[in-house]
């Protein structure tokens, strides 16, 4: 399962990365710290699994979810943020996210949720 992480700081992806190079079945395929990138690695790398947080630089992960989700093929997309309130969450489902997750308290849940995507055996299990 191919993923691309879009996070605007720097500390947060390379904590992302590091974990999902742990997993089997993940292939971290790419990073994005700002939006404009979002939308050019999802074209150029067609991940799977998009992680992507909403304050970026650029168009926001509100805008690239829209993006994403609006053309063929849509991968699934994780939203990881630490703007987490309830209208977030709406407008984020309402525009097609797949998850919502709240960065500061539910990180390690949003990656076991990547590992039983790429391991969907496991999960069922």
């Amino acid at each position: 399962m191919k993923v691309l992480v879009v996070e605007d700081s720097s500390a947060v992806r390379r904590r992302l990365a590091s974990r999902l190079k742990e997993l089997v079945g993940v292939e971290l395929v790419g990073e994005a710290a700002d939006g404009s990138d979002a939308l050019w690695f999802s074209r150029t790398l067609t991940p799977d699994v998009v992680l992507l947080d909403l304050s970026l630089p650029g168009p926001s992960g509100i805008e690239v979810l829209t993006h994403l989700k609006s053309g063929p093929n849509p991968p699934l997309v994780i939203v990881l943020t630490n703007n987490a309130n309830e209208p977030y969450r709406v407008a984020c489902l309402g525009r097609g996210a797949d998850y919502f997750f709240d960065k500061s308290k539910q990180f390690d849940e949003m990656i076991d949720l990547v590992n039983d995507l790429s391991n969907p055996r496991k999960a069922r299990s």
